[in-house]
């Protein structure tokens, strides 16, 4: 399942084989990697049921109707979306994070998105 493995050209082994900390807890540099590995990881299971399973449900009508399917994968392209960009964002600060700062300031890109989907959601709401 090569298809799905994209360690290699995002740089998750140098990511993962730093040490934790020496007191043996995870500082804050160290929580967001280990988000960072888990956003990667999640977003390939992502990738995984949308090329595997949802393909062969859309593929092979006699397996389920049309209607079964939308029920069943209703939200994967949005929460596929959502993933893409929560780990770009992630990455994106603790790439552009300058070197005198203590650790990425992480938490901007979780406000960044509640602030782009309260603006979608206020968007929504005045056109009903």
């Amino acid at each position: 399942m090569d298809m799905f493995d994209q360690d290699d050209d995002i740089g998750l082994i140098s990511l993962c084989e730093d040490e934790p900390s020496s007191s043996g807890e995870l500082n804050y540099y160290d929580l967001v990697r280990t988000e960072i590995a888990e956003e990667r990881q999640y977003l390939r299971e992502l990738n995984m049921i949308i090329k595997v399973f949802r393909e062969a449900f859309l593929s092979d009508r006699k397996l389920f109707r049309p209607s079964e399917i939308e029920k069943i994968f209703s939200n994967i392209s949005d929460i596929h979306e959502l993933t893409v960009k929560l780990l770009g964002l992630i990455e994106d600060t603790v790439e552009m994070t300058d070197e005198s700062s203590p650790h990425p300031l992480a938490g901007s890109c979780f406000e960044d998105l509640a602030e782009v989907s309260l603006q979608n959601y206020f968007r929504l709401s005045l056109k009903s």
